[in-house]
């Protein structure tokens, strides 16, 4: 599972067999803040440390001038803080799909990824949505048409597994490219209709190059066969 502290935004891959808990405790290696990582929603907190021993007062020297925070340090902060929001916002409003597995919530280093499993959306080697994704894309679409994402990038990411398109299948769809491709495309024009600038859209197909799980079993195949859809972080740049 990745995660990414909220307090320094570095981002870690944690194995699922060392998420024991509900809830889990780590230390973030960088900033030592402490992080709860929840094992279903993977939605991360930071919790205020109390130090073990009441430190000795620190009197500062009057001659030495306090490091003042950087413009950029505050604003990357303050973004910080925005997108662990929008996190707990789509887990609320998502939370039916949370729960029943159909959707994932999780936040890395390229920004807010939204799971889907391929299998509750769309039928075997169709990019057709289903009616009851239909009702959860549209969902999905009027969410990320809100102003809060007016300045990020949406990106939909197609996957498969690795069995190739045949018999009627592998007319439509000569590669697992194509038929990723056309699935997150789909999604896209739904949130376009849904009132997602269309300017801030990209579709990718991935087809079976960036397995999540082996494909040597049906349980891995079926991880595999998702969709991503990123709220990707504002780049920043500095002239420094």
């Amino acid at each position: 599972m990745k995660c990414v502290c909220p307090e320094c935004q570095t981002a870690y891959n944690v194995p699922e067999n060392k998420l024991t808990r509900a809830v889990n405790k780590a230390v973030c290696k960088k900033c030592g803040a402490t992080m709860l990582i929840n094992k279903e929603t993977g939605m991360v907190e930071t919790e205020t440390q109390i130090p073990e021993s009441t430190p000795e007062p620190q009197f500062s020297d009057p001659r030495v001038e306090e490091p003042i925070p950087s413009v950029m340090s505050m604003a990357s902060k303050e973004k910080g803080t925005k997108l662990a929001k929008s996190v707990e916002k789509a887990v609320s409003i998502f939370e039916p799909e949370v729960k029943s597995r159909k959707v994932k919530i999780t936040e890395d280093e390229r920004g807010i990824v939204i799971s889907l499993v391929a299998d509750a959306f769309f039928e075997s080697g169709s990019a057709e949505l289903t009616p009851e994704g239909e009702q959860i894309v549209d969902k999905m679409g009027r969410f990320l048409s809100s102003k809060e994402f007016r300045e990020n990038d949406i990106r939909v990411e197609g996957h498969t597994d690795s069995i190739p398109p045949g018999g009627d299948v592998k007319e439509k769809f000569d590669t697992n490219w194509e038929l990723s491709t056309a699935r997150s495309v789909m999604i896209i024009k739904r949130f376009q209709a849904a009132g997602v600038p269309g300017g801030q859209l990209q579709a990718v197909g991935y087809g079976e190059y960036q397995p999540v799980e082996s494909n040597d079993i049906e349980e891995g195949r079926a991880y595999n066969r998702r969709i991503e859809i990123i709220i990707m972080r504002k780049q920043e740049y500095s002239l420094y």
